[in-house]
């Protein structure tokens, strides 16, 4: 369409020729929209239907005119409740100097749907002497006219008010029944599909990307990393953020790092206006994870994070054990090469100065490897563990139960208060901003209330399950470290311990273990050869070592186990 087209002069819009002061100029602009980026491309074409039909009935009333069309300016996509649309605006900043005789729309409402910038706009076609031609609407400048033009004016405003506010209900019921009224976040995918004429609309998981996302969280709620560090593992890994109809992907920033730890979307919730619903897409972690990540961003947030450049793996597990500081890794140049040296954090610090010397990387990784032969457990103790363990956790299925009672209960009530919290706020009595608060709390108590219904309905069938893989870990663990690769031994290090105290040459001269493990080596150090005899009583001294510690271990300890998982999978 060419952007100038001139067409007869003969007849206005009641069909007779218009006064001279009206048509000096003989020129009309022509402004078109669409609400939405969907009616843009409405059929496949460029334009969709919409844009070409309103074209049209506008060149023919500028026929009907008998002006000249200068320009049409088309805004594709853009709500008329907001008068800052671009073509719009480069309309209205036009006819201060093209000056011309209309402005023609297919209806008033393409122009705007919000009275103040309705009235703003006209004020502005006035004030140039131009005149607002509508092809739908018989609207004039006589006091018919404009009582006509102001009752379209309010109807569309009205119209678009409450199509927003039914947009709205139809987005918060969507929510409340665990769909995603929003694009979704990285690493899922909006899916949508027509079948029998219905619109059907999905989330599901976005190949590309949900596995490292889910690695991040993953790797974050450890709190071995740095936001930063993690921005460029991810990247390396190849996650990107995905591409608009505006936009081509692009590299994740730290701040799209944040929005995904943030985000309660990732454990299955729902956040829409403040209120947390149970979603019905794919988790990509669980919520116990997601309380991990947000404690590891509160306590980065309080003590700062920084970029580190080496992830040796013993990095994080090891400290000193003179002053109890953290070991840092460092690479140093001399002598012709590049050394490796772990120093201890509170060397040379005004509140503490440790004396303790930089022991070489080699050293303490040998250190360690000895200390899991001392560890591993021998074949001959592994049966008497396993059957003491099983008979005391037999014994605390009562107390199970218990718990299970009380955890049900409070759940029930934070599902109550829930409730309230909700009808206060429909009421109007609960501001958004404390709505908002209150149900990131309120989530979060619900889902430790979930972690202790799941702990206390742990069977005894999968006590045992992951007491005999505890167990086989712990009879093969030198064997599989010596073996592992270095991210291996990285995660078999987190598996069994929460801290390795390493000596001045290099040994570790103790160490705290995670559980199942802490409990399981403590039976089989104490006297674990000394079977044979048996004392008045008739009990071994074997039964009576390793019945008195059992009652330590409980079923929740030995089941949910952090870190014990992703070590105990590759031994």
């Amino acid at each position: 369409m060419d952007a100038v087209r001139k067409v007869g002069r003969n007849q206005t819009r009641s069909g007779q020729v218009p006064p001279a002061s009206k048509r000096e100029s003989g020129i009309a602009l022509i402004y078109l929209r669409v609400s939405t980026k969907e009616q843009a491309r409405t059929g496949g074409g460029a334009e969709g239907y919409s844009i070409p039909a309103q074209r049209e009935a506008c060149y023919a009333k500028a026929q009907q005119l008998g002006v000249t069309v200068h320009e049409e300016y088309v805004d594709a996509g853009e709500s008329a409740r907001s008068a800052d649309r671009e073509q719009l605006q480069k309309l209205l900043k036009d006819i201060k100097t093209v000056r011309p005789e209309f402005v023609i729309v297919h209806k008033i409402d393409r122009l705007a749907r919000n009275r103040e910038d309705d009235i703003a706009i006209n004020l502005m076609l006035r004030k140039h002497g131009v005149e607002l031609i509508s092809c739908t609407e018989n609207i004039d400048d006589t006091p018919s006219g404009r009582l006509l033009y102001g009752l379209m004016a309010e109807i569309a405003q009205f119209y678009s008010g409450n199509l927003a506010q039914e947009v709205m209900k139809g987005l918060v019921r969507k929510a409340q029944e665990g769909g995603t009224p929003f694009r979704a976040p990285i690493g899922y995918i909006n899916r949508r599909e027509s079948r029998g004429g219905a619109e059907f609309s999905w989330v599901e998981l976005d190949p590309a990307r949900a596995e490292i996302v889910q690695w991040c969280l993953n790797e974050y709620a450890t709190g071995e990393w740095s936001a930063a560090d993690l921005v460029f593992a991810a990247r390396a890994k190849g996650l990107t953020t995905r591409a608009t109809a505006t936009k081509p992907q692009g590299e994740i920033s730290i701040n799209t790092m944040y929005a995904i730890f943030r985000n309660p979307y990732y454990m299955g919730v729902v956040s829409y206006q403040g209120i947390h619903y149970e979603g019905k897409h794919q988790p990509l972690i669980e919520p116990e994870t997601w309380l991990r990540v947000q404690d590891v961003l509160a306590a980065h947030g309080q003590q700062g994070e920084r970029d580190r450049k080496h992830r040796h793996y013993l990095r994080g597990t090891i400290f000193c054990s003179g002053c109890g500081g953290r070991l840092h890794y460092s690479r140093n140049e001399g002598n012709g090469g590049v050394y490796a040296y772990y120093l201890c954090a509170k060397k040379r610090t005004r509140a503490n100065n440790c004396q303790r010397p930089a022991v070489r990387v080699e050293r303490i990784e040998e250190g360690v490897a000895d200390l899991y032969e001392r560890l591993q457990v021998p074949p001959e103790t592994v049966t008497a563990i396993r059957d003491a363990v099983t008979a005391e956790m037999a014994a605390e299925q009562a107390e199970a139960r218990r718990s299970l009672q009380h955890a049900t209960e409070r759940k029930r009530k934070l599902d109550d208060e829930r409730q309230k919290l909700l009808q206060a706020h429909y009421a109007g009595a609960i501001p958004q901003d404390l709505l908002a608060s209150e149900m990131k709390r309120l989530t979060r108590s619900l889902v430790e209330a979930d972690a202790a219904i799941s702990a206390a309905k742990v069977s005894q069938e999968d006590v045992e399950q992951v007491l005999e893989a505890a167990l086989t870990a712990a009879g093969h663990c030198a064997s599989a470290y010596i073996r592992a690769t270095d991210s291996i031994k990285r995660q078999i290090n987190h598996g069994f311990f929460e801290k390795l105290y390493v000596g001045e040459d290099g040994s570790i001269e103790r160490h705290a273990l995670t559980e199942p493990f802490a409990s399981l080596i403590q039976l089989s150090e104490i006297h674990p050869f000394d079977a044979v005899a048996e004392s008045e009583s008739g009990i071994t001294k074997r039964d009576a070592a390793f019945t008195r510690p059992v009652v330590g271990v409980r079923m929740n300890t030995l089941v949910g186990a952090a870190g014990f998982e992703p070590a105990t999978a590759r031994v």
